[in-house]
């Protein structure tokens, strides 16, 4: 069984996502790299991004991450905040720790593609 079907399929990727994004919203310092953002379009890609993580039957076809991100100037320290905000909700959800570990190892394998300074 996915981690998808395991924790309630699409309605917790759903809830997930807008717990994280509500966090995110409230981080004074991450809103610098939300600022003008369509927060409904990138709800809706992290989503699909978040679904094919854990194995659901959804898709990510948003662009790649190096490509998402290129321009934003991101640091190991942004990155790093943004995934103790999805590690926050993934405990606030009782994700349980094996399965928190295999998602956040799934994300940290991003970090290459999404930190641009050094």
């Amino acid at each position: 069984m996915s981690l998808y079907d395991k924790y309630g399929g699409s309605g917790t990727v759903q809830t997930l996502v807008q717990k994280f994004y509500n966090r995110i919203q409230n981080d004074k310092e991450l809103e610098r790299f939300f600022k003008g953002i369509d927060f409904k379009k990138l709800i809706d890609h992290q989503v699909q991004f978040v679904s094919q993580v854990l194995g659901g039957p959804i898709k990510y076809k948003g662009q790649s991450m190096a490509y998402a991100h290129k321009d934003l100037k991101i640091s190991k320290y942004d990155f790093d905040l943004v995934a103790n905000h999805f590690l926050s909700v993934l405990k606030e959800l009782k994700v349980e720790e094996a399965d928190i570990k295999v998602i956040m190892e799934q994300l940290a394998g991003l970090a290459p593609d999404i930190i641009t300074v050094k």
